[in-house]
C-alpha cells in the first residue's frame, strides 16, 4: 500500500467537502509521516485531527446548532465503539467500503438532481416541490437507510451486542431509524427522517396546493388517514438539509477511519 497516495485520496474528500484545513490537516500529517520521515504521535494528531474536522463542519451550513449536536452525538459514538473494540470498529470501516461506495454514488445521482432543480429558471414551483419530493425519497432509500446501518452497527460494537451486519440489513428503514431513535444519546442522528412524509411520496398521497404554496402530505395505513402536515418548500427542505448534514458527517468520519487503517497498513 503507497500511505502517501491513499491519504492524499482521503485529503482530497475533504477538498471536494471544502473543509480546507481538515485537507490540509491530513497533507502535513501525511508529508511528516511518509517524506520527512518525523516522529509523530498519531493518537493525539489524530485528535486534533477530529476537532478540526468537527468546527469545520459546524461552521458550514445553515444550522450550526444542529450540526453541533449531530456531530458530538457521532463523535461521541465513534469514541465509545472505539474504546471498546478497536479492531472491530477497524474492520467495520474496512467492511462497510462497498455500502459507502453505494452512498457516495447515490449521492452525486441526488446532488446532479438537487443542482438541476434549483437552477433551472423554466419550471415552476410547483414542479420544483415534486421534485424536490422524489429526490428525498431517492435520500432516505438510497442514502439514510445505509447511513443506519453504519450507526447501528456502531452502537452494537460500543454496547458489546453481538449481531452480525446481515442482521441489520434485513430491518426495514422503519425499524432502523426507531431503534436509533429509542437511544437518547444518539437519536438525533435520525432527524432528516420522516417515516410519515417517506410514505406519502412513496404512495403520491401528496398536493400541491397552488393558492398557498404548499404540500399537503398525507400517510394512509390500513386505510387510517394521517394528515403529515401543509409544508412549505423551505420548511420540506429542512428534512433533506439534515440527512445531507448526517452524509457529510458519516462519511467525513467514515474517512478519518480509513486513514487510521492506512496509518496501521491494514
Amino acid at each position: 500500500m503507497d500511505k502517501k497516495s491513499e491519504m492524499e485520496k482521503v485529503a482530497k474528500v475533504f477538498d471536494i467537502y471544502e473543509f480546507r484545513k481538515t485537507a490540509e490537516s491530513i497533507r502535513c500529517l501525511s508529508n511528516d509521516l511518509y517524506k520527512n520521515s518525523k516522529k509523530v504521535n498519531f493518537d493525539k494528531t489524530f485528535e486534533q485531527l477530529q476537532e478540526t474536522l468537527e468546527e469545520e463542519f459546524i461552521s458550514r451550513g445553515t444550522d450550526p446548532s444542529f450540526r453541533r449536536k449531530l456531530g458530538s452525538a457521532l463523535i461521541s459514538l465513534m469514541n465509545a465503539a472505539t474504546k471498546k473494540n478497536l479492531a472491530l470498529v477497524k474492520k467495520q470501516v474496512s467492511d462497510f467500503e462497498p455500502s459507502m461506495q453505494r452512498i457516495m454514488n447515490s449521492y452525486m445521482v441526488i446532488g446532479d438532481i438537487v443542482e438541476s432543480l434549483t437552477k433551472n429558471t423554466q419550471i415552476t414551483n410547483k414542479q420544483k416541490y415534486y421534485g424536490a419530493c422524489f429526490t428525498y425519497l431517492l435520500m432516505v432509500e438510497g442514502v439514510f437507510r445505509e447511513l443506519a446501518e453504519y450507526i447501528l452497527m456502531l452502537d452494537d460494537i460500543r454496547i458489546g451486542h453481538v449481531r452480525k451486519f446481515s442482521d441489520i440489513e434485513t430491518l426495514d428503514i422503519y425499524d432502523l431509524a426507531k431503534q436509533i431513535e429509542s437511544k437518547s444519546d444518539i437519536s438525533i442522528l435520525t432527524k432528516g427522517y420522516s417515516n410519515s412524509l417517506r410514505n406519502a411520496i412513496a404512495h403520491a398521497d401528496f398536493r400541491f396546493n397552488n393558492a398557498t404554496g404548499k404540500m399537503a402530505f398525507k400517510d394512509v395505513y390500513h386505510g387510517k388517514e394521517k394528515l403529515v402536515g401543509d409544508l412549505t418548500l423551505d420548511e420540506f427542505g429542512e428534512y433533506y438539509l439534515k440527512i445531507d448534514d448526517l452524509y457529510t458527517l458519516i462519511s467525513s468520519i467514515w474517512m478519518l477511519g480509513w486513514l487510521v487503517n492506512v496509518y496501521h497498513d491494514c
